[in-house]
């Protein structure tokens, strides 16, 4: 079998107190078909010394004189290795180093599973100087592996957590994606995790192999300067992802902040990205939210749309306006004061169904098109207050009335998700009064969906008579199809000994339409343990129909 060839890529200034060991850790990999890229960028230290000190036919060496600020020198290299003929990227900091079996762990990850087209590692921290901050960030790369519609929404909304010098991507794909971006001064790298699970899926593996150093001259220490560019940068970076985002990924990475599930036209579906940047509350996606609101501004569908089923209004744009965005942050640094930030209004998921069903826009066949996470937020706030957990009891029931409606005498077509390791027997026991149409499915643990050694699709499963069995796990994306992608209706999912830490069925209770109503059966010690210790689980439960395994469902 032919050895897959890497290329690794390195630009370095003023690192002569670290460089050595950054060079050492790659010569030293246990993995050898590698050819490294490196430039001096301009040092005025004896960093080019000792890079020109090693002997290697594979270290191409650029030796720059003068400084090009990183981002020139960075370029170069990444140009020069387009054409080389290899299968896998990598980048190095003159400041960090790797373990000696980084790059032979990742080539054998990426070998058992192709269908992944990167590989990351966990990190470890090195202090030079005493930095508080990171401090507290030890671990912050210390992440479980997801699918790459999880990804997508963790980078989003909370922002970078890989280190740029633990990626092994395939090269095509690099390139494919434009690279590291150096224009990009302080998100390159967040902006190319952001295009690549766009589009692909990778692997992170759960060992420290990477060593990040944290010194008092590190390119991303804290400065108005950074922040700055950084701000901007990142509402470029939001701007272009989500205009470019396809409705399904879309859907799938953000489903827990959606208020509708279908766009029917593109006027829909910018009003919904529109209301999701708007709530992602961030200077830069207030910015991006409002960039793609002028886009749409002369287009009457669109703010009919988000005047009618939104309630949001031309006024509310105008408050935007006023007090988000890049632009009152540049008035703030310009004035060189706190600005007063006027309270914009708030208009989340459960409000906005609430509003509609007020103004009687809510019947059994619209029920479908709302998100279920109309039913998450409604339970958090109400149960907050005083009789607030019957009022919320009510308005379920109101749902269950309206589903009721929708199916008529059809029957209902129910959906069994039941966690590998359940001991729950499911002969004669999938049907119940009014069910026509029984499914089965059984649903992998998260560790089963990305251990290296899983066999794809080998998830136990008990034929059962007259019972149609519903593959939900995607083995190339390691996830769970929601039940609508198999193109089967299902009026109702029943999770059995599923919504625990383990499995991913929790987030799916939040992933589907109003129109789908949920129960979940628990063997008995499993419940007393969630009571005891999952709070996040026993919520979900709690907002829908919950049974132990010594009742009967009703």
């Amino acid at each position: 079998m032919r050895e897959p060839k890497v290329l690794i890529y390195m630009s370095c200034y003023n690192h002569e107190k670290y460089v050595r060991e950054a060079m050492d850790s790659i010569v030293g990999q246990t993995y050898r078909n590698w050819e490294l890229f490196v430039a001096n960028d301009g040092s005025t230290d004896r960093t080019g010394e000792i890079l020109a000190s090693y002997r290697d036919d594979r270290i191409h060496f650029y030796n720059f004189k003068e400084n090009t600020k990183f981002v020139g020198a960075s370029n170069f290299l990444q140009d020069s290795m387009r054409d080389v003929d290899a299968d896998y990227i990598a980048t190095m900091s003159s400041d960090d180093k790797w373990k000696p079996e980084k790059l032979e762990r990742q080539i054998e990850i990426l070998r058992k599973h192709p269908e992944y087209r990167a590989c990351f590692t966990w990190d470890e921290i090195l202090f030079d100087y005493e930095d508080a901050v990171y401090r507290q960030l030890e671990d912050y790369s210390h992440k479980r592996n997801r699918s790459r519609y999880d990804w997508m929404r963790r980078f989003f909304l909370y922002g970078n957590c890989l280190n740029a010098c633990s990626m092994l991507m395939s090269k095509s794909v690099f390139y494919e994606l434009g690279g590291m971006n150096q224009s990009f001064f302080s998100l390159a790298d967040f902006r190319l995790w952001l295009q690549f699970v766009n589009r692909y899926s990778f692997y992170l593996c759960g060992e420290p192999l990477t060593y990040y150093r944290r010194h008092e001259n590190n390119i991303s220490k804290s400065s108005s300067a950074n922040f700055v560019r950084s701000t901007y940068e990142r509402y470029k970076i939001s701007k272009d992802l989500i205009e470019q985002m396809d409705e399904t990924t879309f859907v799938r990475a953000f489903y827990r902040k959606l208020v509708y599930r279908h766009y029917g036209s593109k006027e829909a579906y910018a009003a919904e990205k529109f209301m999701f940047l708007i709530d992602e509350t961030s200077l830069s996606g207030e910015q991006a939210a409002i960039d793609l609101y002028l886009s749409f501004s002369e287009n009457a569908e669109f703010l009919r749309i988000l005047q009618q089923d939104y309630g949001y209004m031309p006024h509310d744009f105008t408050e935007l306006t006023g007090n988000a965005g890049i632009a009152f942050i540049s008035n703030m640094i310009y004035e060189a004061k706190v600005l007063e930030q006027k309270e914009l209004k708030k208009f989340s998921p459960w409000e906005i169904f609430l509003g509609q069903l007020d103004a009687g826009r809510v019947d059994a066949e619209r029920l479908a098109v709302f998100s279920y996470n109309v039913l998450t937020g409604l339970y958090q706030y109400t149960c907050r207050y005083e009789g607030g957990e019957r009022q919320f009891l009510s308005i379920r029931d109101h749902i269950s009335r309206l589903r009721r409606d929708r199916i008529g005498n059809g029957g209902r077509h129910v959906l069994y998700l039941i966690g590998e390791d359940s001991e729950w027997d499911v002969r004669g026991r999938l049907a119940e009064p009014g069910d026509d149409k029984p499914f089965l499915c059984y649903v992998p643990k998260r560790e089963t969906m990305f251990a290296e050694e899983t066999e794809k699709g080998n998830i136990c499963r008990q034929p059962v008579a007259g019972v149609s069995y519903l593959e939900l796990y995607d083995g190339k994306e390691h996830r769970l199809r929601f039940a609508e992608e198999t193109g089967e209706r299902i009026d109702r999912i029943i999770y059995v000994d599923c919504i625990t830490p383990e499995y991913d069925c929790r987030d799916m209770a939040e992933g589907y339409s109003l129109a789908v109503e949920q129960a979940c059966i628990l063997r008995g010690d499993i419940y007393e343990r969630v009571k005891r210790e999952d709070a996040a689980a026993l919520a979900v439960m709690e907002r829908v129909q919950i049974y132990t395994q010594k009742e009967e469902i009703k």
